[in-house]
């Protein structure tokens, strides 16, 4: 796992088409009343008993408390507030965070856990921040998404930062006035000139909670999905991803009338969601009404006219057939359209070693290192690596 830079950015989780059917980022510490508008599309009774109560995202535990007192004073005395809680958390303190994506981990579990992912560890400052008065301002940083595949699903990644400690936070363009207090975990070279819009604390819930439905639906965890996606729903209900979440939920429990409900009600809240576009296309020709189906597609085309990993796939199947010149290229094309993901680097190294240049091989193994963020891919990457340079040895 990466150790934590002190910029932090968080990626939110959406789930896209599915690789071979279907497809898919203060608190009440009890659950929220649903939306009026939005109880057509709950089913509770169907989903219970609820694996969890509902907690406050954001809540300290007692050694939380005991950091606050000890380490985080310590070291905000000397640095001032901000700065010093920064520190503290992530430079000069003894935490030791580590990036690790594999799950999206409340404020709590992050500093148990001490890793998570970026939205996690947002949240952990941001808890810790609130309990010092801080102002607060979350942002979703307007960049291109970032594709992921995940089991038979896809997964659109998208992110957020935050900014502590002035109040004058109407600025939408990273890297002007008051940047020096953006705390992200990209490099500051990369997030100059990227656009930003402010969003709510409800909205980060939301996310949140969607992240966690995601997750738990690529693991076929339906029950558990659907009360994380019905608490996001709850904490915005004008967030568009959970219905997205519902509808796919729905779908693999064989409820298409709901889950086309779920879909339709994403792009009503916005009409360009490719992933319930992808979605609500596939929905409808598998309930045999094509006619329906074409029109939605249509509207994908014009949305995304490429498919996630088009070219992705396309190398993967030349790499399986022994082109290794063309899987090379199909890679390098991929790389250019999705550039941190971390399996077209591996893809990449397969075939540089098919075409024999074990150094170029290397490289990308590197790279893959670099970019992987989950404990099981790093050890594959590096496990890849340690064998090719063993065999160079030989």
């Amino acid at each position: 796992m990466h150790p934590l830079k002190v910029i932090l950015q968080s990626p939110v989780l959406a789930l896209a088409a599915a690789l071979a059917a279907i497809g898919l980022a203060g608190c009440a510490s009890t659950p929220a009343p649903a939306p009026a508008a939005d109880a057509r599309l709950l089913r509770d009774d169907d989903f219970q008993p609820r694996p969890e109560p509902a907690r406050d995202i954001f809540a300290l535990t007692p050694a939380m408390r005991d950091f606050l007192d000890g380490e985080v004073k310590r070291s905000t005395q000397s640095w001032g507030k901000v700065e010093g809680l920064i520190n503290a958390l992530y430079s000069g303190g003894k935490l030791l965070l580590e990036y690790e994506s594999s799950r999206t981990r409340d404020a709590a579990e992050a500093f148990e856990d001490r890793a998570g992912n970026c939205l996690s560890l947002a949240i952990m400052t941001a808890a810790f921040a609130r309990e010092m008065r801080l102002a607060i301002q979350y942002h979703e940083v307007l960049s291109d998404t970032l594709w992921m595949q995940d089991r038979d699903f896809i997964v659109a990644a998208n992110h957020v930062n935050l900014t502590l400690g002035r109040r004058d936070l109407d600025k939408k363009v990273i890297g002007g006035h008051n940047s020096e207090l953006i705390i992200d975990f990209l490099p500051r070279q990369q997030l100059l000139g990227q656009r930003a819009r402010p969003v709510t604390e409800a909205r980060i819930v939301a996310m949140y909670h969607n992240n966690r439905a995601a997750e738990l639906i690529v693991e076929h965890d339906w029950r558990g999905a659907y009360w994380h996606a019905r608490d996001a729903i709850a904490a915005d209900p004008s967030y568009a991803a959970p219905y997205n979440s519902l509808g796919v939920i729905y779908q693999r429990r064989s409820q298409p009338r709901l889950a086309e409900a779920a879909f339709r009600e994403t792009l009503r809240l916005e009409a360009d969601n490719s992933r319930a576009l992808a979605n609500l296309a596939a929905l409808l020709g598998e309930t045999g009404r094509g006619a329906e189906a074409a029109v939605v597609t249509a509207e994908l085309k014009r949305v995304q006219p490429e498919p996630p990993f088009h070219h992705f796939r396309l190398a993967k199947a030349a790499l399986a057939r022994g082109e290794y010149s063309q899987a090379r290229d199909g890679f390098r094309e991929a790389l250019r359209r999705n550039g941190q993901y971390a399996e077209i680097h591996l893809g990449l190294a397969a075939a540089y070693l098919g075409l024999g240049d074990t150094r170029r091989a290397k490289a990308e193994l590197e790279q893959a290192l670099e970019k992987g963020t989950t404990a099981h891919d790093l050890q594959r990457y590096s496990a890849k690596r340690d064998w090719l340079n063993r065999q160079s040895v030989q």
